[in-house]
């Protein structure tokens, strides 16, 4: 009997050290119930996520280390409400997975964390002669970081009949065979561009 009672002690360990093992990130014994965090905690396939996530952003830390100022921090907590703005929607578990996958995706691209899986340059009508450089991001989704006029934009693939689309925040980049239509501004009509040699 000892035996048989040591053997299932000895399960009942190994099983809550591989439940810890494929939890999130985070401590789950203090999560109010109800909310996205909960949620994590009580799936498997977010809780791997939450877990991969951890990992690329510490990956960014790293590389963030001499940003002046730092950004990542604060835009790491702006995400979690978002993240967390999930459970109000009409599917949360999807909402927050799609939320995981946009974090680390923007995090890959933003610091490099991945290289590039191609580049292009490009000239568009409202600047003649100013060069506009995009880099794709083969993430999950797909990453478009745009460099124009001193400024970085990044965005994200999203389905399109022809050609590869991307668009965050009101603005947007529709390329088709060496051709591209962009939206630099929210509200702002559509501009011409079209890849540079």
């Amino acid at each position: 009997m000892r035996g048989a009672a040591g053997l299932s002690l000895l399960l009942v360990l190994l099983w809550a050290g591989a439940a810890l093992a494929l939890g999130p990130s985070y401590d789950c014994s203090g999560v109010e119930p109800g909310g996205v965090e909960a949620l994590v905690c009580g799936d498997e396939g977010l809780s791997a996520l939450d877990r991969e996530l951890a990992g690329v952003y510490g990956a960014a830390l790293l590389r963030a280390a001499g940003e002046r100022p730092s950004t990542l921090k604060p835009e790491q907590r702006g995400w979690l409400h978002e993240r967390d703005a999930c459970i109000c929607t009409p599917d949360p578990r999807q909402c927050t997975a799609d939320s995981y996958r946009r974090r680390m995706a923007a995090l890959t691209a933003r610091y490099d964390l991945a290289p590039p899986v191609g580049q292009a340059r490009f000239t568009c009508a409202d600047q003649p002669g100013a060069v506009v450089l995009a880099r794709f991001y083969a993430t999950e989704p797909g990453v478009l970081v745009i460099e124009r006029g001193g400024r970085r934009l990044l965005m994200f693939q999203e389905r399109s009949a022809s050609g590869a689309r991307y668009a965050a925040q009101g603005r947007e980049f529709w390329e088709h065979q060496g051709e591209a239509l962009a939206i630099w501004t929210p509200g702002a009509p559509q501009v011409r561009c079209v890849q540079a040699p």
